[in-house]
């Protein structure tokens, strides 16, 4: 698929998508950049992500790809990090993104259909659009990645959220309840925080709204052993090879490396339960436990 160029903004772009019939209406086209075929494409067995990233999807997607027949996709060329922070932001329509998503997704999904495979997408810059998604797709499950809070606003401030990278570009959500006048060390923190827990609360509601469709993975868990994975891959209903002879198991993938020590301002907070109490607030004790946090509230 040709990546749309550069210079075209993201909005353009949607609205783009919309002109040319790639929204939802009742599945007709009128000038279509996909195949009708991959337009109505839903493989049986479909999952997406629900995560803010640094949880593993990576490390997942290798596993995936060694013990199991899925088709899976963790990031492509042209992702949907933009159409899903300006749906977050409603800048974007539903149908609008809908049709980002499909230009992106289509063929996978195809793909997928036709080989009667599982597709197993763990791109974590598609999060925002999983409302939209769980509506045109019935047949698709959510698996929720979320690591510690504390751990993911570290690891953000060493891959620069919020200073170095472009928040609409990379698809990292913005809230607009962190007070603009805090020091900047403190409000880059606060800003990733705020983006963990805008994902934390899509994923408690789409837990609540499709408990059905929802797993919620321990992400501290799986990477040590075995069996948290085996869950999910008997959720999912994939059929799989011996997990406990995956070489993956013990290492882990695309880790945060990085000579910039954190700043003490950085490193108080960081050790302060503030951050935490701020990222768990309004979340349900059902999310909190079945992603492993129980035992960071005490």
């Amino acid at each position: 698929m040709q990546r749309i160029p550069s210079m075209i903004s993201a909005i353009r772009q949607a609205r783009y998508f919309l002109k040319t019939g790639l929204e939802y209406q009742g599945f007709t086209l009128s000038r279509s950049l996909l195949d009708s075929s991959s337009w109505v494409a839903s493989p049986s067995q479909h999952c997406q992500v629900i995560s803010p990233g640094r949880s593993g999807t990576r490390w997942l997607a290798n596993v995936l790809l060694e013990a199991t027949n899925s088709l899976v996709c963790h990031a492509t060329p042209k992702t949907l990090a933009e159409p899903g922070y300006l749906l977050d932001q409603c800048l974007i329509s539903e149908d609008e993104a809908l049709g980002a998503y499909r230009n992106s997704r289509a063929d996978f999904l195809l793909l997928a259909e036709k080989a009667r495979c599982s597709y197993v997408d763990l791109d974590c810059k598609v999060s925002p659009l999983a409302r939209v998604i769980a509506k045109a797709y019935d047949k698709c499950k959510f698996l929720i990645a979320l690591r510690n809070p504390v751990s993911f606003v570290r690891s953000g401030i060493v891959r620069g959220y919020f200073a170095e990278k472009s928040p609409c570009v990379w698809g990292h959500l913005e809230s607009c309840e962190v007070n603009a006048s805090l020091p900047k060390e403190e409000w880059q923190i606060y800003k990733i925080a705020a983006f963990w827990r805008s994902i934390a609360l899509l994923s408690d509601s789409m837990l609540t709204e499709y408990p059905d469709r929802v797993y919620v993975l321990n992400t501290r868990a799986m990477f040590s052993e075995s069996t948290e994975l085996r869950r999910l891959l008997n959720w999912l209903d994939l059929s799989h090879s011996n997990l406990d002879a995956c070489k993956w198991f013990g290492k882990r993938v695309n880790a945060s490396r990085s000579a910039r020590p954190l700043t003490p301002v950085q490193q108080s907070l960081l050790d302060s339960k503030e951050l935490e109490r701020y990222c768990f607030n309004s979340l349900s004790s059902k999310l909190i436990e079945m992603s492993g946090f129980s035992s960071d509230l005490g």
